[in-house]
């Protein structure tokens, strides 16, 4: 059907055919556009579009498509073209038409797309389990990293525990030491322990004696400067007045040599008395560090009691390790799933 060429409009076609018990009647327009069809004398619901009208007639009036038309009904050399010349998909089409079988195509699309959709799930399914098994990979890394590290932290520790014990044992060792030189000094000083109450002793005598002799050094210079008694007036003898010069004398001497030798012993005993205290200053700075080295005792048990706890929970109960454990046990879980 062709516009014609000189008005270029009023091109209409009326067809007429039955098949079966049924009459049809087909106008086709250009110019106006018209397109009806009508069975029976009454006109089919018209289709959104010509398209659509024109493939429902195909299918459900013709039972072929422009394809079979063409090979079967019409045979015109312009268009005709040989049947095993046609392309593989023509000519499956024009078949499926002719034995109404479309279905098989219609499946066969189906099937494709199903195919297609489950090649794309599976490639995302592969992709998924890919992941998956990498994310494994690397917690199992993790996981040994993190089992070395522990393993390291707990070596260090030990070998912190055992530097530990051995200043423990080097105190221990001072103690001892310490409290040998202690007893040693403590020996000392019972040798010359009462040197202070001696000291006092021989200082409280001293003074008697210093006294007396200042009592005896009055009474040799009443004797030595007066010939008269200041008291009665009366002359001395000299004889008794000599005789208590000579006694005075001799007394004095005596003194004198005893407080040369209490001095003496005085010098003595304060040379003892500041041994004792040397010593006893010693012992003092000794029991000092006796105690500063069992502090530090004490505080090394409490830094390897510490030590020993946390060597524990790296063993066991490691936070860390459980909860990477429980990831890693998520993960192999999850990849169960797609298998």
């Amino acid at each position: 059907m062709l516009v014609n060429s000189i008005n270029e409009k009023d091109c209409l076609v009326e067809v007429e055919f039955s098949i079966g018990r049924s009459d049809y009647k087909v106008i086709r327009g250009i110019k106006p556009n018209k397109f009806e069809i009508y069975c029976n004398g009454q006109l089919w619901n018209q289709e959104a579009s010509a398209v659509d009208q024109q493939k429902n007639f195909e299918t459900n009036v013709l039972k072929m498509n422009y394809k079979s038309f063409t090979q079967i009904v019409v045979l015109g050399s312009s268009t005709f073209v040989p049947f095993m010349r046609l392309p593989l998909a023509q000519r499956r089409e024009i078949i499926e038409d002719i034995l109404d079988i479309q279905v098989f195509s219609t499946m066969n699309i189906i099937l494709k797309d199903k195919v297609r959709d489950n090649n794309e799930q599976l490639k995302t399914l592969d992709y998924q389990l890919h992941i998956l098994e990498e994310k494994i990979d690397l917690q199992k890394k993790y996981m040994l990293e993190l089992e070395k590290k522990t393993k390291e932290e707990i070596s260090r520790k030990e070998n912190k525990i055992t530097e530990l014990l051995q200043n423990e044992n080097n105190y221990h060792n001072d103690i001892a030491r310490l409290t040998s030189e202690i007893q040693n000094h403590s020996e000392e000083m019972k040798k010359v322990s009462n040197s202070t109450t001696k000291l006092k002793k021989l200082n409280t005598f001293l003074f008697k004696i210093q006294s007396k002799l200042n009592s005896c050094q009055k009474e040799h210079s009443f004797f030595t400067d007066n010939h008269v008694c200041p008291t009665c007036t009366q002359d001395l003898n000299e004889e008794f007045r000599q005789t208590k010069i000579d006694e005075g004398i001799d007394q004095l001497n005596k003194m004198n040599t005893g407080i040369e030798d209490l001095l003496l012993e005085i010098s003595k005993e304060e040379e003892r008395e500041k041994i004792f205290i040397t010593l006893s200053d010693k012992v003092m700075q000794l029991n000092a560090s006796i105690s500063q080295s069992n502090f530090q005792i004490t505080s090394i048990k409490k830094n390897i009691s510490d030590i020993e706890k946390e060597i524990k929970e790296l063993e066991g109960s490691n936070p860390d390790k459980k909860a990477e454990f429980i990831k890693l046990e998520g993960l192999v879980t999850e990849k169960k799933r797609f298998w």
